[in-house]
């Protein structure tokens, strides 16, 4: 008699591989040259329903597979050869047909070929006499006295924090509840099962509602639960993505395993044959009386920035975005070491694919508090998250980064990359409102918009925007400007945000564009010959809806933006671009037009100011940007000299990208005084050359003094 059993588990494990690598994070914000050990997975996964299997003579089984990252008919199996035992493959599914056999324990190792990776599975083999009647005919009986069938279940969570919010005037402001956190469910997040020995006997993962299951061979002993900051989650198209949170220190390294991810274990279990329950709750070690967080007792942290991310993760899944199935893996550094303060809040390395979150309250000179608690606020971390879109999904990200604020002045590319960050994860979060707070429990923070910093009146600058009730919304005035991630925000989030509260134009948008057809046109800005700015996006999603154009000029007009073209050619001067305290506005020549025509075999000129206030160094003044379109194929030279005045000598630092795609950067010759380099250039490509006065690192100048550099280029003969 043959009996047939299907064996339905949850079983969604990933077996990592650890390497080392040394990390020299660019970003001004990250950690430097932290050495440590991160995980990284594979291409493609293959997946067992049980790593043990009880088997009887004349029986067979069909055992579930699971392949992620990879199509099934991609995979070539093979399988070590044993008396008695037949294997075939039925698509997901493998079938192993028991004949007669001689052995009570035995290890089939079976090997998934695919894209020149193999990868190992190991399936036990356990051999009990055949049942003595039809009543007992099940797969899952065992005679074994050694051996019993248990299944171990429930569900894991975690505290969140809540969020006090009092509003007052148009001025909103939050502080921590902590005495009263919110109870989240653990989901997608990998949990391993290990026995007496300290040996994992199970993994699998947690679905959306933190739920997990459990089905082993269980011996007499106990068992333990490790809970670990590693989190899968799948888009709609098949690709899965591994996202964890290690840390980067040696501080609290007992709360962490070998491959530095967060490591949680619940008491010792005993499991009973049958049906056994656990649930498990992460606390945030918040200690009521002594109002502060006790790290040694802060479990739910790390955890609670992957639950972040899969908020990310599952926006983009619900607007059918595909991740990038080559970068299937993000990590997280975050740390409680309080050596590790550098970082007060957050940033992303697009070289290594790495968050930065701070774990630690960074202190002054004056030992006040200059930091956010990051890991609580969701903003940043989806802000970082936005980021990681953009550079691994979306596939390009012209900006050079650095300090900046969001209502500071930074480079074209700067503000578009932080405005595109800003305006998703306000999305995701369906919230304009960033609740960064204060360490202090019992502290508010107030959202204020800036002051104006506009040379005109006040009045002449208020806004009176709608809202989709369409009622006067009276917002402050502020600095409109593309050199602000704000203002790009503000037009990204009427566009994709279907509850933005501050336009009228959002409804109107979001119906016929939305956040897919934004993404369709961040796809095609990809390959532009333009840098990706608010003027390059706009002029796409023009094209891309033709229908919407008078409504996209529109909504850019309310925030001062003209869009003619991707180049922003006929941009107006702006007004608020003041210089300290004497009112006087930027000059247009260091400014305007965005992009200067590079001509062949003569001088061009090019100038700079450093006097505009900002934090960041590529702010309006400082950086500037010069087109070229090759009229031949050949090799072209660049070279600016240094120019000295006042006794500082002014540097000009630049490089030449193509579709966003750096292919030259220059080298300074100390001896002749210059900077230069030579790229091959091909006929009517056209190329950006991105030029950086670096003494205007130096943020102490004056608003009329104007330096002004010879830009010479030519085909070398």
């Amino acid at each position: 008699m043959m009996v047939a059993a299907i064996i339905v588990y949850q079983w969604r494990w990933l077996e990592p591989q650890s390497i080392d690598s040394t990390v020299a994070v660019e970003s001004t914000n990250a950690p430097k040259n932290v050495s440590t050990s991160h995980i990284v997975p594979p291409a493609w996964s293959v997946e067992l329903a049980t790593h043990q299997l009880v088997i009887s003579e004349h029986s067979q089984y069909s055992l579930p597979l699971r392949f992620n990252g990879i199509a099934v008919d991609e995979i070539e199996l093979s399988a070590s050869r044993i008396e008695g035992i037949k294997l075939a493959r039925d698509n997901n599914n493998l079938i192993i047909e028991v004949e007669k056999i001689n052995f009570s324990k035995a290890n089939l190792t079976l090997e998934f070929q695919s894209k020149s990776i193999r990868q190992s599975k190991q399936l036990t083999l356990i051999h009990t006499k055949p049942a003595t009647s039809p009543n007992d005919s099940t797969a899952f009986q065992i005679r074994n006295s050694n051996y019993e069938m248990a299944s171990l279940s429930g569900t894991l969570s975690f505290d969140r924090l809540t969020f006090i919010e009092s509003e007052q005037d148009d001025i909103v402001a939050y502080h921590f509840n902590p005495d009263q956190p919110s109870q989240q469910p653990l989901r997608f997040i990998r949990i391993n099962l290990r026995d007496k020995n300290d040996l994992v006997v199970a993994s699998t993962y947690t679905d959306e509602f933190g739920y997990y299951d459990f089905s082993i061979l269980a011996t007499n002993g106990n068992y333990q639960l490790e809970v670990l900051s590693q989190m899968i989650t799948q888009d709609n198209h098949g690709n899965s993505t591994y996202s964890q949170v290690i840390n980067p220190s040696d501080a609290y390294s007992e709360r962490v395993n070998q491959q530095r991810l967060y490591s949680v274990r619940s008491r010792s279990l005993q499991l009973l044959s049958g049906n056994n329950e656990y649930d498990m709750h992460l606390t945030t070690g918040w200690h009521f009386t002594l109002r502060e967080f006790e790290p040694q007792y802060s479990y739910a942290q790390p955890f609670a920035i992957l639950d972040t991310l899969a908020k990310g993760f599952n926006y983009l899944s619900q607007q059918d975005i595909a991740v990038t199935p080559h970068n299937t893996s993000l990590t997280v550094h975050w740390s409680q070491d309080p050596q590790m303060t550098k970082n007060t809040t957050g940033s992303y390395s697009s070289h290594y694919n790495r968050i930065y979150i701070s774990g630690t309250n960074a202190l002054d000179t004056q030992q006040r508090p200059i930091s956010t608690i990051s890991e609580w606020n969701e903003h940043t971390i989806l802000h970082e998250f936005g980021h990681y879109y953009m550079q691994q999904i979306v596939g390009r990200d012209d900006s050079q980064a650095g300090h900046h604020t969001a209502f500071g002045f930074g480079s074209l590319t700067l503000a578009f990359s932080e405005g595109v960050a800003s305006a998703l994860a306000k999305t995701v979060l369906q919230n304009w409102h960033d609740k960064r707070v204060s360490f202090d429990a019992d502290k508010k923070r107030f959202v204020v918009n800036t002051q104006a910093i506009i040379h005109q009146s006040r009045l002449e600058k208020q806004r009176q925007l709608k809202n989709i009730n369409g009622e006067l919304y009276q917002r402050p005035s502020f600095d409109y400007s593309p050199f602000i991630e704000q203002t790009i925000s503000y037009f990204i989030l009427s566009i994709i945000d279907p509850n933005a509260p501050y336009s009228l134009r959002t409804n109107k948008l979001f119906d016929v564009i939305g956040f897919n057809g934004f993404h369709q046109s961040m796809m095609n800005l990809t390959d532009g010959k333009a840098l990706t700015t608010i003027y390059s996006l706009a002029h796409q999603l023009k094209q891309d809806h033709p229908h919407q154009q008078l409504t996209i000029d529109d909504l850019g007009q309310q925030l001062d933006l003209l869009f003619d073209d991707q180049w922003g050619n006929n941009q107006l001067p702006l007004d608020s671009h003041i210089i300290g305290s004497n009112q006087h506005l930027l000059s247009e020549r260091v400014q305007y037009p965005f992009y200067l025509t590079l001509s062949l075999d003569k001088p061009n000129d090019i100038s700079f100011n450093g006097a505009l206030q900002s934090i960041s160094t590529m702010r309006p003044g400082t950086l500037r940007y010069l087109r070229f379109t090759a009229p031949h194929d050949g090799i072209v030279e660049i070279i600016i000299p240094d120019i000295v005045e006042d006794g500082i000598r002014h540097q000009f630092s630049f490089n030449v990208l193509s579709s966003g795609e750096r292919i030259a950067s220059s080298q300074n010759y100390k001896e002749q005084q210059l900077q230069a380099l030579a790229f091959r250039a091909s006929q009517d490509d056209i190329y950006i050359i991105r030029v950086f006065n670096e003494a205007y690192q130096d943020k102490k100048r004056i608003a009329d003094h104007i330096i002004t550099a010879q830009v010479t280029a030519y085909y070398r003969r």
